[in-house]
């Protein structure tokens, strides 16, 4: 990242929590939403969290095809969780928390969205938030100490509206990292500039994320482009994984 916004300093709200504050106290909905990172259609994708802890240190991932017992064994298992990292605590979140004013869904579904088209694939919805800890063989050229990790079993698109914009906050990063479409499992195509999520996003009063993380798409004269043309300006890519970050500005 070029951006001078990015944080470099582990914030303190983050460094100060135990597990009594994590599991008794109100959820600190500003810090979790306020330069986080959204992340729909994430599965367990540990990309953006590789390369974007330091920068970021709230990641919101959603994926409504990924069931709680399934999401547990992966954070806290040596091959699949996140290297380097564990569990240093977590705890179950209610809607309530996530909107604490209430929440109707604003922007609908499209003639081509049909969000019982994959009706099968949708698990039982829930809501974890766990706090990330560094793992003691590992130093601060790793990553940082903590980061914090919500996440929802829920749709991506009302999940934008429902967490961001209804709540008057802006995600810094929103990532659409090979987002699984028709006979994968997803009812809209994320990556579309003028799907629901897109809408959703562009829909948020306080403004629209800084950067987008995306492989982007070759054009005929082979040129990379943005996926959503908000987002015109490649900034970077992340060592060998095709994934780009875009700007909304130079």
């Amino acid at each position: 990242m070029t951006k001078e916004l990015l944080l470099s300093d582990d914030p303190e709200w983050l460094m100060v929590l135990d597990t009594d504050a994590v599991k008794n106290d109100n959820l600190p909905l500003s810090e979790l939403l306020n330069d986080s990172l959204y992340y729909p259609a994430a599965g367990f994708d540990g990309v953006p969290i590789q390369y974007c802890t330091g920068d970021i240190y709230s990641f919101v991932c959603v994926d409504y095809s990924r069931s709680k017992k399934l999401l547990m064994e992966e954070l806290n298992s040596d091959q699949k969780g996140f290297k380097g990292y564990k569990v240093f605590t977590w705890r179950d979140v209610a809607m309530d928390e996530l909107v604490p004013n209430g929440w109707h869904p604003e922007i609908l579904p499209g003639p081509d969205e049909n969000p019982r088209k994959h009706q099968s694939s949708i698990e039982e919805p829930y809501c974890i938030w766990a706090i990330m800890e560094r793992l003691t063989d590992f130093d601060e050229g790793h990553g940082p100490k903590r980061f914090s990790l919500l996440y929802l079993c829920a749709d991506g698109a009302a999940s934008y509206q429902a967490l961001y914009n209804s709540n008057g906050f802006v995600p810094l990063i929103l990532s659409i990292i090979r987002p699984v479409h028709s006979f994968g499992g997803n009812y809209t195509d994320f990556t579309n500039p003028q799907g629901i999520l897109a809408r959703s996003v562009k829909a948020n009063k306080t403004g629209m994320p800084e950067f987008l993380l995306h492989e982007g798409i070759r054009r005929e004269d082979k040129q990379l482009e943005s996926i959503w043309p908000d987002y015109p300006f490649e900034v970077c890519s992340f060592g060998e994984t095709g994934i780009y970050v875009w700007s909304s500005d130079e």
